[in-house]
C-alpha cells in the first residue's frame, strides 16, 4: 500500500511525499519511510494493520508518548510481543583476525550496529546511530568480543541501551575454573565519543563491560556523555582494567532521563578489583560522578560468578582525576556499614564541581583547565603511568594538560561527524521525539 501525504505535524514531524506505511501480521512491525533518506523505523507492535500514512503517524506519536512517560511499560510491550534473538538477526558482523574496518557509517538499524569477533581487528573512524530500538543489552551498537581489537575514532550515538560494549573472552565460570592469565590479553576503545545513550532500556551504560572478560581492557581518550544513567560501567566481577583520560558528564539528567535515574546517573562505576584509572574529568552526573564500591561482591543468582572478591577496589589505583562526588553507598554496595566509602588508593583525586574546575570551554568540547585552574599541576607523579605526559611542576588532574594542544574524540570526515546529521537529532521536547533534519 501507498499513499501519498506531506504535512508538518506540530513543526516536528516530516512526511516524505511518497509515504509507504505496512504492518506485518506474522512479525508485527511496523515500517516507514522518513524524509530525505531512507530511513526505516521498526517497531514490535501488538495492533492491526495500519492502512495509511497518516495512521502510521498516530501510532508514531503514541510510541513517543508512552516512550516519555511510561518508560519501561513501551520497552515491555515491544519485547513482550516476541522474544529478542540474540542470533539470526540482520547485522554487519566482521569475524576472524587482522581485519580492518574503516571510514563505515551505519544508520538506523533496530538491533546490532556492527558486531566484531575474533583476533587483531582495528576498527577505526566509524559512525554508527539509531540502533537497539528494543533498549536491550543483547543489541550493541558498537560490539566487540576477542583480543588484540581496537576501537578508536569511533562516533556512537543515539541507542536504545549501551553504545559500546567490549570484553576478552576468559575462562568460563561453571564449573569453577581460574581466569586466564593475563600476558597477552588487551583490547582498547578510545578517542571515541559516546552519547544519547540508553533511550529505551533501563540500567543502562553508555560504554560498557564486565566480568572477568573485562581484564586486559584499556579505555582511554573518549568523551561520553548525555546518558539516561550510567555513563562508563564496568560491572560486576570486573578485573584489571585501564580506564584513562575520559571525560564523561551529563549522566543521568535531564533530558536524557528515566525513572531510575536519580540512583543510578553515574558518571563512572568501577566494580571489582585491579583497576589503573587516572587523569579523569567527570561532572554533572546525578546520583554521583565516581561510584567505587568497596564491600564485598554481591551474589547475583541468575548469572554464573566467580568465587567473590571480599572487599571490592582494594587493589586498584585511583590517581590524578577530578569528580565531584566520589561515593561507594548505595551506588553499588546495599550495606549500610560501607557507606560513604569509596574504593581504591586515591591520590591526587579533587572534588569539584564543573564551575569550580575553570575548564577553558566545555560547551564546545575544550576540557583544558585554564591557567588558574585548581586542576593545574595538582596531581602526583605515578610512574610509569604519567612519565613524560606533563610539563609543569606535576601532572594536572583531570583528563587534558592545560598547556598542551588538546585532544578530540570522534570520527572525522565522515557525513554526520561534525553535526551534520545525515538523520538529524534525537530530541524529546514536550512528550514527543521528533526526527529534525538539519541540511548540512
Amino acid at each position: 500500500m501507498v499513499s501519498t501525504c506531506s504535512e508538518y505535524i506540530d513543526d516536528k514531524f516530516v512526511i516524505c511525499e511518497e509515504c509507504t506505511a505496512s504492518v506485518e501480521l506474522s512479525n508485527r512491525s511496523f515500517q516507514s519511510r522518513w524524509f530525505d533518506s531512507t530511513v526505516l523505523l521498526s517497531v514490535c507492535w501488538c495492533s492491526e494493520c495500519v492502512q495509511d500514512c497518516h495512521a502510521a503517524v498516530l501510532i508514531v506519536e503514541l510510541v513517543a508518548f508512552l516512550e516519555e512517560y511510561f518508560r519501561y511499560t513501551l520497552s515491555f510491550l515491544l519485547t513482550s510481543c516476541r522474544q529478542v534473538p540474540s542470533t539470526s538477526t540482520a547485522t554487519t558482523r566482521i569475524g576472524g583476525s587482522h581485519n580492518v574496518v574503516q571510514n563505515v557509517s551505519v544508520y538506523m538499524t533496530n538491533n546490532h550496529g556492527i558486531i566484531i569477533s575474533g583476533n587483531a581487528t582495528v576498527v577505526d573512524n566509524c559512525l554508527i546511530a539509531y540502533t537497539d530500538f528494543l533498549g536491550t543489552l543483547t543489541y550493541s551498537p558498537l560490539g566487540a568480543s576477542g583480543n588484540q581489537i581496537n576501537i578508536s575514532r569511533a562516533t556512537v550515538h543515539s541507542f536504545g541501551n549501551a553504545g559500546v560494549v567490549t570484553d576478552i573472552p576468559n575462562q568460563t565460570p561453571y564449573p569453577p575454573r581460574p581466569p586466564l592469565p593475563m600476558a597477552g590479553r588487551y583490547a582498547s576503545v578510545s578517542y571515541s565519543h559516546i552519547f544519547n545513550s540508553g533511550l529505551i532500556g533501563k540500567d543502562t551504560a553508555a560504554l560498557y563491560t564486565g566480568g572477568w572478560n573485562s581484564a586486559g581492557l584499556e579505555w582511554h581518550h573518549n568523551w561520553v556523555h548525555s546518558a539516561s544513567e550510567k555513563c562508563i560501567r564496568a560491572d560486576d566481577q570486573s578485573r584489571n582494567m585501564s580506564v584513562h583520560h575520559n571525560v564523561a558528564f551529563d549522566c543521568g539528567v535531564e533530558p536524557n532521563v528515566d525513572a531510575q535515574s536519580a540512583t543510578t546517573g553515574l558518571g563512572m562505576i568501577l566494580k571489582g578489583n585491579g583497576h589503573v584509572v587516572y587523569a579523569n574529568t567527570i561532572y554533572n552526573a546525578n546520583y554521583t560522578e565516581y561510584c567505587l564500591p568497596s564491600c564485598p561482591e554481591p551474589l547475583k543468582p541468575f548469572r554464573h560468578q566467580y568465587p567473590f572478591d571480599q572487599h571490592q577496589n582494594s587493589r586498584s589505583q585511583i590517581f590524578n582525576s577530578v569528580a565531584n562526588k566520589d561515593i561507594g553507598f548505595p551506588c553499588s554496595c546495599r550495606n549500610k556499614s560501607f557507606l560513604n566509602r569509596p574504593g581504591g588508593n586515591q591520590t591526587g583525586v579533587l572534588h569539584l564541581d564543573i564551575g569550580a574546575m575553570l575548564l577553558r570551554d566545555p560547551a564546545s568540547f575544550d576540557f583544558r583547565p585554564t591557567p588558574t585552574s585548581p586542576l593545574v599541576d595538582a596531581g602526583v607523579v605515578f610512574p610509569p603511568y604519567t612519565d613524560g605526559k606533563y610539563t609543569g611542576k606535576a601532572p594536572d588532574v583531570g583528563a587534558y594538560e592545560n598547556d598542551q594542544a588538546p585532544w578530540t574524540a570522534g570520527c572525522q570526515g565522515l557525513k554526520g561527524c561534525d553535526g551534520d546529521r545525515v538523520i538529524g537529532e534525537w530530541t524529546r521536547p514536550h512528550g514527543t521525539f521528533s526526527w529534525k533534519h538539519k541540511q548540512s
